[in-house]
C-alpha cells in the first residue's frame, strides 16, 4: 500500500511539474521579450505552443502575437536577422492575436483587438509591398499577389471581433 502511495505521488509530481514547465515557457517569453532578447522569447513561446496543455491557452496566443510581431517590427540588428528566418513574422503574430480572440478570453480580449489592429495594419503594408515591387519576373508576380491575397484574407478575420470599429479608424476596411 505505501508503494501505491508513493507511485501516486511521483506521478503527480511528474505531471504537476510538466504542467508548470510549460507555463514557464509562456513566463520565460514575456520576459525575455521585456529583456529584448527575441531569441529566447521565440524558441520559449515556439515550445508552448506545441504543447498540449498550453498550444490553446489564450496568454500564450496573446503572447506569441507579440514575440512574431515584435520579431516583424524590430530594427535592430537581432530583429532583422530574425525577420531572415521568420520571414512570415507579421503574419504569424496576427494569427496569433486572432486565435487569443477565438478563446473569448475576456481578460486578454480589449488587448488583443488592439494588438490585432496593429498586426493587421503591418500585414496590409507587407501586402501592399508584395504587389507594388517592381522587376519582378511573371513567377515572382504570381507569388506577391498569391502572398497578398493570403495576408488580406487573415486580416479579414479581424473584422468580427472589432466591435468598436478600430481597424476603420487605423484605415482598414472589409471593402
Amino acid at each position: 500500500m505505501n508503494l501505491l502511495k508513493q507511485i501516486c505521488l511521483a506521478a503527480l509530481v511528474v505531471i504537476t511539474s510538466r504542467s508548470t514547465a510549460q507555463k514557464s515557457n509562456v513566463s520565460t517569453a514575456i520576459n525575455s521579450l521585456r529583456d529584448n532578447d527575441l531569441k529566447e522569447a521565440k524558441k520559449s513561446i515556439d515550445a508552448a505552443a506545441e504543447n498540449e496543455e498550453t498550444k490553446n491557452n489564450p496568454k500564450m496566443w496573446y503572447t506569441r502575437g507579440d514575440v512574431y510581431f515584435r520579431i516583424a517590427v524590430d530594427t535592430t540588428l537581432e530583429g532583422v536577422a530574425m525577420r531572415l528566418i521568420e520571414r512570415d513574422a507579421a503574419y504569424k503574430g496576427l494569427e496569433s492575436y486572432i486565435n487569443c480572440l477565438k478563446t473569448g478570453d475576456e481578460k486578454l480580449s480589449k488587448d488583443a483587438i488592439k494588438a490585432a489592429v496593429a498586426g493587421a495594419s503591418e500585414v496590409y503594408n507587407l501586402a501592399i509591398i508584395a504587389v507594388q515591387s517592381k522587376d519582378r519576373d511573371s513567377i515572382q508576380m504570381i507569388n506577391g499577389y498569391t502572398y497578398a491575397i493570403r495576408n488580406l484574407e487573415l486580416i479579414l478575420t479581424v473584422f468580427p471581433f472589432d466591435k468598436k470599429d478600430e481597424m476603420k479608424k487605423s484605415g482598414l476596411s472589409e471593402n
